[in-house]
């Protein structure tokens, strides 16, 4: 903060820095904890005439939740990073720029760089198949209905799509959508919003995770309706991540780097039980196969990978590890495939490749 006075004095604090001690303004460095600072300034010619200002600093908000920016993305039969390169699956305009039905190398779009965000949708026969968030909030949207990449949204601050496009623009409300068709709920002041795994229409559920790490869920993805909105997980706290891995099962991280598992199969009374193995994790992710199916991925405190899947009761298996990936550092996964991103900046891919997914130059 800035402080003045109407004569050159000596300044003083009790608490915080001063960026100079003398002169008529003067720079306050406040105490980044908080509290009560009190200012003296003294007259230069008469050491005993003095005043006082008291002022109250308010701690600042502290999140438990990080805000998202997935730099890649794993979609349905394909991926996108944020260069911005596509591959794979190219039957709605997928892959910006490329004619070709399969695109099995990542082709580089020059007209977008240096995304902050990218999603992919888990779906095919989408509105929208894949957004870009860019650094200076603008979102941009292609395939499906948009052949080339196309500005829908500004000011934005976080977006994501996986089985619906979801997004916040920093103002303590959500966005949701199941293609173009923005919907609103002012209720929910969240910090992080994600849509989660599809239900019987394909439209997707939702998970809203609170700046308090706290947990909501809905089954449906772009109902503004109250009625129909996300319920809260009662109990559920300090959580920092929401993945999906069936219809009706999300798996939430804990600060402390355990997991468990929400069920909402119970329509509005989720409730979540801890996962056995589930512990040191850093980063998880995990999606629906189809009848029930589900698998995923753990990205340990050490950089190492392991997997899980659903087993015959519907509850994830104890992670195993997999071979071959060390010093991963975030993982995107879909029903066909998934990509690791490790520390240096390589991106390994990793599961099916009928449709090039894996962006090897094969199918």
């Amino acid at each position: 903060m800035i402080l003045s006075a109407s004569e050159e004095v000596n300044w003083s604090t009790n608490a915080g820095t001063l960026g100079s001690t003398r002169g008529t303004r003067i720079v306050l460095e406040a105490p980044r904890n908080g509290g009560t600072v009190t200012i003296t300034v003294q007259d230069l010619k008469d050491a005993t005439r003095k005043a006082f200002a008291v002022v109250q600093v308010a701690a600042p908000v502290t999140s438990t939740v990080p805000w998202r920016t997935h730099t890649f993305a794993a979609g349905a039969k394909f991926s996108a990073d944020g260069s911005l390169w596509t591959w794979g699956l190219n039957n709605q305009f997928q892959v910006p720029g490329s004619k070709a039905g399969v695109v099995s190398i990542a082709l580089q779009n020059e007209a977008l760089s240096g995304m902050a965000t990218v999603g992919a949708s888990g779906y095919l026969n989408t509105d929208i198949t894949a957004v870009a968030l860019a650094k200076n909030g603008t979102l941009w949207a292609w395939g499906g209905d948009h052949p080339t990449p196309v500005a829908i949204d500004r000011n934005i601050r976080y977006a994501g799509y996986t089985y619906c496009l979801v997004g916040t623009a920093g103002d303590g409300q959500y966005f949701t959508s199941s293609g173009n068709a923005r919907t609103t709920n002012p209720q929910i002041k969240e910090a992080y919003v994600t849509s989660v795994q599809n239900d019987s229409d394909g439209s997707g559920s939702l998970a809203v995770l609170s700046q308090d790490g706290t947990v909501a869920v809905s089954a449906f993805c772009a109902s503004s309706d109250l009625e129909d909105g996300p319920v809260t997980v009662d109990g559920l706290t300090h959580v920092t991540d929401v993945t999906s891995i069936d219809e009706d099962l999300s798996i939430a991280l804990r600060q402390d780097g355990s997991a468990v598992l929400i069920d909402n199969t119970h329509y509005r009374q989720p409730t979540f039980r801890d996962l056995a193995g589930f512990n040191s994790i850093r980063v998880i992710a995990s999606a629906g196969q189809g009848d029930h199916a589900g698998c995923g991925f753990t990205i340990m405190q050490d950089g190492t990978v392991r997997s899980f899947e659903l087993d015959d009761s519907r509850v994830p298996t104890v992670p195993v590890p997999v071979p071959g990936l060390a010093n991963i550092v975030d993982v995107s996964i879909t029903g066909s495939h998934a990509l690791f991103l490790r520390q240096d900046g390589t991106l390994f891919a990793l599961g099916l490749n009928s449709d090039g997914e894996l962006g090897n130059g094969i199918t």
